[in-house]
This record gives structure tokens, C-alpha cells and sequence, in this order.
């Protein structure tokens, strides 16, 4: 993939020397919109990617997927999990901000708890149809079933030693679930019992997604949707399951996921434009459709990562930007395709490697040329 973003009359040995001096002197904004330092902002994120490493909560989310995924060796599993397109969209009886886009929320882990609930859904025996979630939400007697806390990846400390009303790791798990379990059924995407109910968060149901439930609209369960066929196929996007059993979710930010899903979402709908030079959104099709301005940017590192295949006009620079436009035009697009191939690898170890290089100031050609360079001289052990 690496070549692919080597620019015109470019060699390896003009890249290496170009390695060289942005290690020595980093370019790229040092602040971001909120007026905090760039590096300061990734160092912390790379920091709780780290510790879901370390902590062993990663693993351990992955593998209670994997349990309620493929329950036994001779039990049938799916490969994708379909969400309905409207949660992406706006539409006429959802205006401004899309249905996903209200989930989504700063330090909160609405979004991730959502499509996680619709995984665990889908991944049941298609007779099951009842909307309500089997796993209990901390404490479970079922050695064999797992419980929401250790479902979901969450970056939490133990507070035992530092606090007045010290939370042990778990609790502080326990606690960001219930309260995205509060924000998603105020934006009517899940039912739970009343306040001051005991157990409330307990056997949560999933509503429709793409449904406005609640507020004078009534109520729609979740059911599993039907993948249809042709022009039908655009009211769904589908997600490898890989994108849940091999971390993703819990490695990406939410605006990279939204923004990973609307891409997701315009390859499947244009799948013979996907194949041959990729999928494209102007800005004026993002607002009208999504309602993405800025956040969209969040192109820029599902392309690090390698979730996606910038192709981008060979007199752009890898930020995007041209010189001399006055006289060469305006440009081409970006267009992009996915690389699924990629949803097969640890997620968070590569997400690390390709913030740590953004951090240092390696724009994303010298940092793709750089992951080339790894895969070279790494040596591959013998299987």
C-alpha cells in the first residue's frame, strides 16, 4: 500500500532523506481547535489506548465477543453486522445533527455501548427476536456469560488510593456504561426502567435506529434488518465483525467511526464506482446527506491506520492542500476505498503506531512509508 502514496518523480531515497529532516524538524500545527497542544492531546490518547494493553481489558472485551460471537466451534457465526443507513443520514424527520451524531458525545461511551448492543443482537440465533440484552451489566453468576463491563473496552483508572469516595477500575467501568445507557435512551436508542428502580440498566432493550423513538413518536423495538438487494441494499451499511473482535471500535474516536461508517456506507451504495477509482464526497454532499463539516477530516487517519485508501490528485500535498492553485485549478476530489483486509489486525497496537507518528510530525506519505519500512526489516517468525 505504501507505493501507492509515493508522488510522481519521488524515490525511496529522496523519502529517506525526507524521513531524516521531518524527524529533526517537525512540522504540522502543535495546537488543536480547542487551543490545547496537538501533542499534549494525542500523548493522553495514546496513553489510554496503552492501558487498555496493559490493563488486560482490551483482551478481555475481545475475547467476550468472540465467546457470545462463536459460542462453539460447530456453531454458525455471521461475518457482518448490518445498521440501518438512517442512523447516519439526515433525513426530513430528523433534520441537522443525524441520529449518530446526537449519540455521540464528548467523554462519553454512548456511541461505542450502541453498536456494540446492535453486535451482540446480531451475532444470536436469527430465532431469537426478543430486543432486550442477555448480559447483566456488572455482576453475573454464569461463569459462561458475560457481563457489559467486561463487554465493552473502556479506559478507566482505579481510584481506590487517590479519592475521598475511592471507585475501583470496575466500578468506574460500571458507571460510564450506565450513563451511556442514560444518554442513548434520551436520543430514544434504548429503554430502561424508570429512576429510582432497582436494577434499571438491567436487560436493556435496543430500539430501532433508525427510528425516532420517544418524545411523541412512539416506540419501535429493535429487529434485525433484512439485507435486500440493488437500490435496497443503501438503507443498510454493513461492518466486518472483525471491526468488533479485533478491537476497532474500542480504538477509534467516535468521528472516526462515524466518518469510517459513511464511507463504509457510500462504497456499498456505489459499489462499481468503489472498485474502480473509488467512492468521493464533496463537501456539499457531506453537509446535505450526513451533516459532516470538519469532523470529516477524520479521513485523515482512518487513512494512517490503513481502514481506508486515500487516492488524492497528484498535485495535492499529502495535507490535502495545493500550491500555485490560482494557475493549475482548483483539483480533483479525494476519493476513497476501503481496505477491509486491514479489520484482521490488532487494532490498538496500530492505532499507537500511527498516532505516535503523527505526533512526531510525519505527514501521512512519510508515516505510510515508514509502516513499508517496518514490514521490510521486521523479521517474520516462523509459523
Amino acid at each position: 500500500m505504501g507505493q501507492q502514496h509515493l508522488r510522481r518523480g519521488q524515490s525511496v531515497s529522496v523519502y529517506t532523506s525526507k524521513i531524516f529532516w521531518m524527524i529533526m524538524e517537525p512540522t504540522g500545527s502543535t495546537t488543536d481547535t480547542s487551543g490545547r497542544p496537538a501533542k499534549v492531546r494525542l500523548e493522553r490518547r495514546i496513553a489510554r489506548l496503552q492501558e487498555l494493553l496493559d490493563s488486560g481489558v482490551a483482551e478481555t472485551a475481545q475475547n467476550a465477543r468472540r465467546r457470545i460471537w462463536q459460542p462453539s466451534p460447530k456453531a454458525g457465526a455471521v461475518s457482518q453486522i448490518a445498521v440501518r443507513s438512517a442512523l447516519l443520514r439526515v433525513s426530513e424527520d430528523h433534520p441537522g445533527p443525524t441520529r449518530i451524531q446526537r449519540v455521540s458525545a464528548s467523554k462519553s461511551a454512548a456511541l461505542h455501548v450502541l453498536l456494540l448492543a446492535l453486535f451482540e443482537q446480531q451475532v444470536r440465533s436469527p430465532q431469537t427476536k426478543f430486543p432486550r440484552t442477555r448480559l447483566p451489566i456488572s455482576y453475573n453468576d454464569n461463569p459462561l456469560l458475560s457481563t457489559w463491563v467486561e463487554f465493552t473496552a473502556l479506559p478507566t483508572v482505579d481510584s481506590t488510593k487517590t479519592r475521598t469516595h475511592p471507585r475501583t477500575a470496575k466500578a468506574n467501568r460500571e458507571r460510564q456504561i450506565k450513563r451511556a445507557l442514560d444518554r442513548l435512551a434520551d436520543c430514544g436508542r434504548v429503554e430502561i426502567e424508570p429512576r429510582r428502580v432497582h436494577g434499571r440498566y438491567e436487560r436493556f432493550a435496543l430500539l430501532d435506529e433508525g427510528t425516532n423513538n420517544g418524545q411523541g413518536n412512539g416506540i419501535t423495538y429493535y429487529a434485525r434488518p433484512n439485507l435486500g438487494r440493488g437500490k435496497a441494499r443503501r438503507r443498510l451499511v454493513t461492518i466486518p465483525v472483525e471491526f468488533f473482535l479485533n478491537g476497532w471500535i474500542d480504538a477509534l474516536s467516535d468521528n472516526e467511526i462515524i466518518t469510517y461508517l459513511t464511507l463504509r456506507l457510500m462504497a456499498q451504495a456505489f459499489p462499481d464506482r468503489h472498485a474502480e477509482g473509488g467512492v468521493f464526497l464533496s463537501q456539499a454532499a457531506r453537509l446535505y446527506h450526513f451533516n459532516l463539516d470538519r469532523s470529516f477530516e477524520a479521513h485523515r487517519m482512518l487513512h494512517r491506520y490503513g481502514l481506508i485508501v486515500t487516492i488524492r490528485d497528484d498535485r495535492r500535498n499529502a495535507d490535502g492542500t495545493m500550491e500555485n492553485f490560482e494557475k493549475v485549478g482548483a483539483g480533483h476530489l479525494h476519493r476513497f476505498k476501503l481496505d477491509d483486509n486491514m479489520l484482521t489486525q490488532p487494532a490498538i497496537p496500530r492505532v499507537i503506531t500511527s498516532l505516535t507518528r503523527f505526533a512526531q510530525g510525519l505527514d501521512v506519505d512519510l508515516a505510510l512509508f515508514s509502516d513499508a519500512i517496518d514490514r521490510w526489516t521486521t523479521p517474520k517468525t516462523a509459523s
